[in-house]
């Protein structure tokens, strides 16, 4: 006998809604109390409105998956398309948005499992693992059902298999509800895709390192190649501010030790703060000896990065300081979003 929650899973995957780690829990939580008082059309409602709000972050997963920053041409330009589909989404376009997803949904499949399709032919995937959400035998195996069901006439009938919609048989395709279902889909695709994807870009990873560590090479944007540490620099300052946004709160001034959680080392960073407790900076290095800075004073961030430490905080002599909310980014600071 199947495990209360799978299903759960199991009964929203049979009607399209594909469940995952990155799915609004919210709304699955809701729509499965609908389903218990036996109001289907509630349980699609609230799912209706979680994905409303939750879609538009689809895009970003698979950019983080990109370990140079827009490097890699495939990763960018899917969750281009995505995002393309996001913006149709929002203006009621579904009629675009479903058939842009189907494509995406098949794509990636592809990509994360050595060509083996997510639809219908002889080299499908088979979307079980031990890993994922998604991966669950009640979760996309299922819904891929849902999704593959086949229509023998053209017709208006409202539904949403792929082979309908694709090849002009099914005309009343284009609801919210239906797109909804496809949000889903290609979310739980996602999810059961990224252990795949993440292995893939970290070969791929070493070996661009192999090719660009200790160097001081620049792509074509300005940025550079020997990247290492970046990341956790960008993480350390940020977690930075918020610690001293906090201390701010609390003291009514900036700290040299602001409370973080533990597992922020501090010890990574060098902070200074101004003698009446105002404003604030902070710098950290890199592997490749490349610094990363940071300064707040109220609601004024800048960002700094360069082949040596600033030498003295904004406004004091080192024209190098960039206002994160008027200048331009500089190109290494790709990674963060203030």
């Amino acid at each position: 006998m199947l495990h209360t929650a799978a299903r759960a899973v199991l009964e929203l995957s049979t009607v399209g809604w594909a469940f995952s780690g990155l799915a609004p829990l919210d709304a699955y939580g809701l729509a499965l109390e609908a389903l218990d008082r036996g109001d289907p059309g509630q349980a699609d409602e609230h799912l209706v409105a979680g994905w409303r709000r939750h879609a538009r972050h689809l895009h970003l997963h698979l950019r983080r998956l990109d370990l140079q920053g827009d490097t890699d041409e495939v990763l960018v330009n899917r969750a281009r398309l995505i995002e393309i589909a996001w913006d149709h989404h929002q203006a009621g376009e579904f009629a675009a948005v479903v058939p842009l997803l189907f494509a995406q949904v098949d794509g990636i499949t592809i990509d994360a499992t050595g060509g083996k399709e997510f639809f219908s032919g002889p080299k499908r995937s088979t979307l079980i693992d031990n890993a994922t959400l998604a991966g669950l035998d009640v979760s996309l195996p299922v819904a891929r059902s849902f999704f593959d069901q086949g229509q023998g006439r053209s017709k208006v009938s409202g539904s949403v298999s792929r082979h309908a919609v694709l090849h002009g048989r099914e005309l009343g395709y284009d609801t919210e509800l239906n797109a909804a279902k496809a949000w889903s889909l290609l979310a739980a695709v996602i999810d059961f895709a990224t252990p795949r994807l993440q292995a893939a870009m970290s070969r791929r990873r070493i070996d661009y390192l192999n090719v660009w560590a200790d160097t001081d090479a620049l792509d074509s944007a300005g940025r550079r190649r020997d990247d290492r540490g970046f990341d956790e620099a960008y993480e350390l300052l940020n977690q930075i501010q918020t610690a001293q946004r906090l201390a701010f709160v609390v003291d009514g001034r900036y700290s040299t030790r602001p409370p973080t959680h533990p597992s922020i080392d501090l010890t990574r960073a060098t902070i200074e703060v101004t003698a009446d407790g105002t404003a604030w900076w902070a710098k950290t290095g890199t592997p490749s000896g490349w610094i990363f800075a940071m300064a707040s004073s109220g609601d004024l961030v800048w960002i700094y990065d360069g082949g040596d430490a600033p030498r003295t905080a904004p406004g004091d002599g080192d024209d190098r300081w960039i206002l994160d909310d008027i200048d331009p980014l500089p190109p290494n600071w790709r990674g963060w979003i203030g």
